[in-house]
């Protein structure tokens, strides 16, 4: 059996199992808390994709005469496409030995992961690093700009929108800045909804990324205990906790909360241009190197979307 024939052999039997992987992992994503994902087929234009606002907030509008156009957030901005890979190297050897395929198979669930987490840490990166927004602002700013010209933040600081904390925070001190943060998100929501349904579903819609221990530790205590300093504990599983085990040193006395609405708008936009289609070998290789290059690779495009969906909370 040919080099040749024997990668197209493994291609052919790996790929099914690892786009198998992914679709699972996919469905265990926490991708879609932190950004909106546009279903269907993405359209790139000069290595670009358009992200339409009216979509992501549509409004009912009663038809008197003229059909009236949307114009909240009316237009579009571009979102760069760029190419993502990760790629593995298997030993000519291991063809000639009839080891090539387990080799491949064996490391598949590593490749996949990649793919998975590392499109999650291309969402948080977005708020790691404080894109610029639509408006002109970093993500997390004091001086938002609304269509009609107002400011709103997005930064929630201690000492001057909640009381000082001390050495740490406890889970009553996070509740309180949680409650705050609930009031700040319906103050600066794009969309505001004259009635709301309250249900014990809806808290669940928060999320916080922890970036230290103590408000970690704070956030776990709030969401599993049932009593609070001696009180009935409100929050218990009403929210979501993720933690950021490795954030830059600038960030570590800060977390963020989100408001995950279902198919409500988010903090990222994740366009999906081309994902994986299985594993393949670099064919060029065949003849001249001891080594086979192999991986997986992709299109994506992210981008900052809706600061009025996320918070930073400053900490002292």
């Amino acid at each position: 059996m040919t080099i040749a024939t024997t990668l197209a052999t493994i291609e052919t039997a790996v790929s099914p199992i690892a786009m198998n992987l992914y679709d699972q992992q996919e469905q265990a994503s926490i991708l879609p808390l932190l950004a909106r994902i546009p279903p269907g087929k993405v359209k790139v234009r000069d290595k670009r994709v358009n992200f339409e606002f009216w979509v992501a907030f549509p409004e009912l509008n009663e038809w008197i005469d003229e059909r009236q156009v949307q114009t909240a957030y009316r237009g579009s901005f571009p979102v760069d496409v760029k190419k993502y890979e990760f790629t593995e190297e298997i030993d000519r050897d291991s063809l000639e030995d009839g080891d090539a395929l387990f080799n491949v198979a064996d490391r598949t669930p590593g490749v996949v992961q990649a793919f998975s987490a590392g499109k999650v840490r291309l969402a948080y990166q977005v708020l790691l690093d404080g894109d610029i927004t639509y408006d002109g602002q970093s993500f997390f700013d004091v001086a938002h700009q609304r269509e009609d010209g107002s400011q709103y933040s997005n930064l929630l600081t201690e000492g001057t929108d909640f009381e000082a904390m001390g050495v740490t925070i406890t889970p009553a001190l996070l509740a309180r800045q949680l409650k705050l943060a609930i009031t700040t998100f319906d103050k600066i929501a794009i969309v505001r909804n004259a009635l709301s349904l309250t249900t014990a579903a809806t808290p669940a819609s928060l999320v916080v990324i922890a970036r230290n221990f103590d408000v970690w530790s704070a956030a776990f205590n709030l969401l599993t205990e049932e009593r609070i300093e001696g009180n009935p504990n409100q929050w218990k599983g009403k929210f979501q906790v993720l933690h950021d085990q490795s954030p830059p040193a600038g960030l570590a006395s800060s977390y963020d909360v989100i408001r995950a609405l279902p198919n409500g708008p988010r903090p990222v936009v994740f366009f999906a241009v081309r994902e994986p289609k299985g594993v393949q070998f670099d064919r060029t290789k065949d003849f001249s190197s001891a080594k086979l290059p192999w991986g997986m690779d992709a299109r994506y495009a992210v981008a900052a979307a809706f600061p009025q969906t996320a918070l930073r909370v400053e900490l002292l």
